[in-house]
């Protein structure tokens, strides 16, 4: 049997980001049932990045899963709204859902963020299918304030006991684990 594709978006898009930062949770990952494709993608505009995303996936001929973590939570949800053929199930690791407001919130990522939005503006990615998406957000998230997610993302959302932003991104933990294992018995 073949195993599922799930797609893995590294953090840091706004403002650099590497593939192997997630190194440890993409081998749980693979443990956990999953053919895992990191992709490296460019990283200089949201146009060019979320077009690269959508032809490597459209490529493989096949739906997949889409993992994104933090800013690549962003492009995922992105992916996942405008190309809803594309994705089975979309999974989201302390999202930037709302990088205007994170903007304003936490100034200290504006610039770098406002390059990478420079040509083709902030998507919008308020709405939420609890059916065919999971998010997964820290408890005291220092990166994405709660004001950053709609009402219906909140109620959604499963705090899986991690406090942090990096921790929820970097997670390996049993919880986690077991909501990736789920996925694929849906």
């Amino acid at each position: 049997m073949t195993k599922p594709i799930l797609i893995t978006l590294h953090g840091g898009c706004f403002t650099g980001g590497c593939v192997n930062w997630d190194k440890a949770q993409t081998e749980c990952l693979q443990n956990c049932g999953f053919d895992v494709r990191q992709l490296d993608f460019p990283k200089d505009n949201i146009n060019e990045t979320v077009e690269y995303i959508r032809k490597y996936i459209h490529d493989l001929n096949t739906p997949v899963y889409i993992l994104g973590r933090s800013s690549g939570g962003y492009l995922a949800k992105v992916i996942f709204e405008k190309y809803p053929d594309l994705i089975k199930k979309a999974i989201y690791l302390a999202p930037v859902f709302n990088p205007q407001l994170r903007a304003r919130i936490n100034v200290q990522f504006r610039d770098n963020q406002e390059y990478f939005f420079r040509y083709g503006g902030y998507i919008n990615t308020s709405g939420f299918n609890e059916a065919a998406e999971i998010l997964i957000l820290a408890r005291d998230d220092e990166n994405v304030p709660k004001e950053c997610f709609s009402k219906k993302q909140k109620k959604y959302a499963d705090y899986i006991g991690i406090r942090t932003h990096k921790g929820v991104t970097v997670t390996t933990s049993r919880k986690f684990c077991g909501i990736m294992k789920s996925i694929l018995n849906t």
